[in-house]
């Protein structure tokens, strides 16, 4: 028996010891309500639980930003709706305007109201913020948007349609239902306004037409009038150009002389004025001349040389009629049906005995013919000199400004022999960007784009009902389709967005199940091992005092 060390003491202090760490901690968490309380608790565990914690308060955070998002979005499309009202009574009055019956004083009252809708549509484009953000983009698209615009209009007014119209009628040629491009070219092209552009295929037909237009050209831009500068208005210039465009779909065009080419493409809308100057400038010896000895590696792209092919192409044109025939449209309806001949086969079979094939009419044309032939034209009247006007064919009076009739029938296929395809382009800075935070991680982004609002993203900056109604309800027709686009992607959004919410919403109470589980406390489990603990604390208490005692029994021995 021993009394310097009490191991029985001791070990129930131990054991007392660990039963008052584990009622502690078991205390801690009936108390808390967590499991872990602490790293020492469970270290994997709590590093687990803090993850689940942050995607827990950031998926509560994207529901905010979501909701805030929503109600932008409601506000954005709020402000569309009344713009659209706006511009549906715009429509009405340029209907109104486009009516023959109201005079030019009545169309300028129509404008007044007209206006100040559209200024309204710009307070609104300025006016409607989201927490002091401007929800519709201000700037405009750029001037050459703008000059884009103006030709594309122009073009499906008349510009294309009237020149294939004038080409049927008194060519007699309508093309297969090809493609043609329509190509704006931004930088100045040396050398032409326009042209048409393609391939020659085996046949001598073109294929891969394009419709070159060099934009800066075409100024000033006024696509429901003739457009450009006197006396070469824009509508004169594209019925050149749809001249070759024809030609390339109905004839062997690559094997035909580029003097007739250009002749027959300047006399459907009258040469004289381009003529007279060439004279004066040379002579008329000098322009008959220059047609050299008619092929085409004689054509040097100069006025001149237009100026022959024009007084070549009329003086055939004459001297067919004069031997009874129809004039030029002989020539291009035998060569329509004869698609493998020549411009030779043309002369020497449907020119009805005026010519018995090229080398006739160039003798004819260069001998002497030819330059009494121009010399007897009328240059300085008012008629252009195009077929079947006044000078070419006693007929109406065709001016610079009238040859090419203004008849508006605005179309996005404005031709029966081609199939139209536009250069896509839109307007630059017109789009204002926000992106949501919509999660609880970095990457969780979603993007709303909201369409510029003003004048000048609609196209309608310079809309006016006095001089041009019928454009401006082709303007306001593309601005209410912008909108409705518009607003069914806010619309689109709107939904994404409610989706979004309802998906965060589930995905953090999983996510907060998955917490709890991990952190925290099971009182039942807890509880047990609580009363465990109470009872185990007082055995070893018992345990511990009994072991003290036992050592009073040496006192026995020493008595």
């Amino acid at each position: 028996m021993r009394v310097a060390t009490n191991s029985a003491s001791l070990f129930a202090s131990r054991a007392l010891s660990r039963i008052t760490s584990q009622t502690s901690a078991t205390s801690t968490r009936l108390a808390t309500g967590k499991r872990i309380n602490s790293a020492r608790d469970d270290a994997a565990g709590l590093a687990i639980s803090e993850r689940m914690i942050s995607q827990i308060k950031g998926m509560r955070q994207s529901q905010r930003n979501l909701n805030d998002s929503m109600s932008l979005l409601q506000t954005a499309e709020g402000a569309l709706s009344s713009v659209t009202n706006i511009l549906q009574r715009a429509r009405e009055l340029s209907l109104q305007a486009a009516n023959g019956t109201n005079t030019a004083t009545d169309r300028q009252a129509l404008d007044i109201e007209y206006q100040n809708l559209l200024d309204e549509v710009t307070k609104i484009s300025e006016r409607t913020t989201f927490n002091g953000q401007n929800i519709f983009q201000q700037a405009g698209g750029s001037s050459l948007d703008y000059d884009h615009l103006r030709l594309t209009d122009g073009l499906r007014n008349f510009w294309l349609g009237q020149g294939e119209s004038r080409i049927s009628q008194y060519y007699g040629l309508t093309a297969d239902g090809a493609d043609l491009e329509v190509v704006f070219q931004d930088t100045p092209q040396a050398g032409y306004a326009a042209a048409v552009s393609g391939t020659g295929d085996g046949s001598g037909k073109v294929i891969n037409q394009q419709l070159l237009i060099d934009v800066s050209d075409f100024t000033p831009v006024e696509p429901s009038s003739d457009s450009g500068n006197s006396p070469f208005y824009s509508d004169r210039i594209i019925a050149h150009e749809m001249v070759h465009a024809v030609m390339g779909r109905t004839m062997n065009f690559t094997n035909l002389e580029t003097w007739f080419l250009e002749g027959a493409a300047e006399f459907i809308h009258g040469a004289d004025e381009r003529l007279l100057n060439d004279i004066n400038a040379s002579s008329i010896n000098a322009v008959v001349a220059a047609i050299g000895d008619g092929s085409s590696g004689a054509w040097g792209g100069n006025s001149i040389d237009y100026s022959t092919g024009y007084a070549a192409v009329r003086f055939m044109h004459n001297e067919i009629k004069s031997a009874g025939g129809s004039g030029i449209i002989d020539i291009m309806t035998y060569l329509n049906a004869n698609q493998s001949d020549t411009l030779n086969d043309a002369l020497a079979n449907a020119s009805s005995g005026a010519f018995a094939g090229f080398a006739d009419f160039h003798t004819q044309y260069t001998g002497g013919a030819g330059a009494a032939f121009i010399a007897g034209m009328d240059l300085t009247n008012a008629d252009t000199g195009a077929v079947g006007g006044f000078d070419a064919d006693a007929g109406d009076v065709f001016t610079a400004e009238t040859v090419i009739e203004n008849v508006f029938n605005y179309s996005d296929q404005p031709l029966q022999g081609f199939n139209v395809e536009w250069e896509e382009f839109s307007f630059s800075s017109s789009i204002t960007r926000f992106d949501i935070q919509a999660g609880a991680n970095t990457s969780d982004k979603m993007t709303i784009d909201v369409m510029g609002l003003s004048l000048a993203n609609l196209g309608l900056s310079s809309s006016s009902l006095v001089d041009d109604p019928y454009t401006a309800t082709v303007r306001i027709d593309d601005a209410i389709e912008q909108i409705n686009s518009q607003r069914a992607n806010l619309g689109a959004a709107m939904n994404r967005v409610e989706y979004a919410v309802n998906v965060v919403a589930t995905s953090q109470e999983n996510t907060d199940a998955a917490k709890g589980r991990i952190q925290d406390a099971d009182y039942a489990i807890e509880t047990a091992q609580q009363a465990k603990n109470t009872i185990m604390t007082q055995a070893s208490i018992s345990a511990l005092t009994q072991a003290n005692t036992s050592t009073q029994m040496v006192l026995k021995l020493l008595e």
